[in-house]
């Protein structure tokens, strides 16, 4: 099994900070953590925030009455700079300066390929940020909204540059209120978006996909009332014969899993069988895990990521989360593990903060990671994919 090791490195970048008495940018990463994370059993590292959240982004997080609720809880002193945007609400694609920009970027893939660890870096192909110089330079390839509209439904409708646009959404959820949506019914739109993941693709060995079910046909054309054409088989066949090799990674839920597999993503998140562990349901995971292998084998499967709530708090008996640990990192597919999940932490880090909170772990949630990580690379389920690039 591959195993993915997924930081924020916004939240790492101000505790490096802290550390060492001085900014920091992705160079001052250490290589003796690279190679740790190898030792551990991972073959991946996820970049979660490299790239660029604006101000207008950052001053929507900030008006958050809820998030401001929840960070002024968990963090110390909390204060407005501690709300730094968030991380799916892109500026551009090109790494935040703030980290060194993409020099930067490309000094650390290099010294993560020599530890033996690739790279994986975030496709946000839903939305932008609401600073995104397409906006005003392209207002044609984003979903129209009205000065009714505005009106009548102001938290789903923001206006920039003279004209009304859609905030980017899950259709099961309030607008994300720092993004705008792309029309996915403009090929033009398509093509500048396919043209942003092959450009992301030569900077990194595989690219985790933001809510990607968002971008099959029915389900657009269901939430924007907007016909498409499929984006998902163009996009990866575009960017595989630019960059042969590139990972895809989609986050994906609603049993869309299947779909986004047959159209040539590598892997699939599976909420499900975080579903039914969390539910302590024995018999629907075992269920589950009959499945075909065509399609186990494609399956991310976690106890947390930045979405969901830390594991130590969902499965807070020990001996619960070791088994649920063991099953999620022994059966088929890919292992994601979320930073600070090694330390048994409990309280959940935002996307929007540059900091995460103080805190102890569990240490017995802690001791199952430390002793079920190595027992699952020792089976040798999978290769490490880095060893053929040293």
């Amino acid at each position: 099994m591959q195993q993915v090791y997924e930081l924020n490195v916004r939240t790492w970048a101000t505790a490096r900070a802290a550390e060492l008495g001085r900014s920091v940018t992705l160079d001052d990463f250490d290589n003796r953590r690279l190679d740790d994370l190898v030792e551990e059993g991972f073959t991946w590292i996820y970049l979660l925030g490299v790239w660029p959240t604006g101000p207008l982004a950052v001053a929507a997080s900030r008006q958050d009455e809820h998030l401001r609720h929840y960070l002024s809880q968990v963090l110390s002193d909390f204060v407005d700079e501690d709300i730094s945007g968030s991380v799916f609400a892109p500026m551009s694609y090109a790494c935040d300066a703030a980290l060194g920009g993409d020099a930067a970027l490309a000094r650390f893939r290099d010294r993560a390929r020599a530890a033996g660890l690739l790279l994986m870096l975030d496709f946000v192909p839903n939305q932008v940020g609401l600073d995104h110089p397409w906006i005003a330079e392209h207002p044609d390839w984003f979903v129209p909204g009205t000065d009714d509209l505005l009106w009548s439904d102001p938290l789903a409708y923001v206006k920039l540059h003279g004209r009304v646009f859609a905030h980017g959404r899950d259709p099961f959820f309030p607008p994300w209120r720092a993004t705008v949506q792309i029309d996915y019914a403009n090929v033009q739109a398509q093509d500048a978006m396919i043209r942003e993941a092959s450009s992301i693709a030569g900077r990194c060995d595989a690219l985790r996909c933001d809510v990607a079910m968002l971008l099959l046909p029915d389900v657009f054309e269901h939430t924007w009332r907007r016909p498409m054409m499929p984006f998902w088989k163009r996009c990866l066949d575009h960017v595989r014969a630019e960059h042969p090799g590139t990972l895809f990674m989609a986050e994906v839920y609603w049993n869309r899993e299947w779909d986004l597999q047959q159209l040539g993503f590598d892997f699939t998140y599976d909420k499900i069988l975080y579903d039914r562990l969390r539910d302590r349901d024995v018999e629907a995971v075992r269920a589950h895990l009959r499945a075909a292998m065509d399609y186990q084998n494609h399956c991310v499967r976690f106890l947390e990521n930045h979405e969901e709530a830390r594991a130590a708090t969902v499965i807070p008996d020990p001996a619960q989360h070791r088994a649920a640990m063991t099953i999620t990192a022994m059966v088929p597919g890919m292992l994601l593990c979320h930073d600070g999940q090694e330390e048994g932490r409990r309280l959940h880090c935002s996307l929007h903060a540059r900091r995460r909170p103080d805190e102890l772990g569990s240490e017995e949630h802690a001791q199952a990671f430390r002793e079920i990580l190595p027992a699952a690379r020792a089976a040798g389920a999978c290769s490490n994919p880095a060893t053929a690039l040293r």
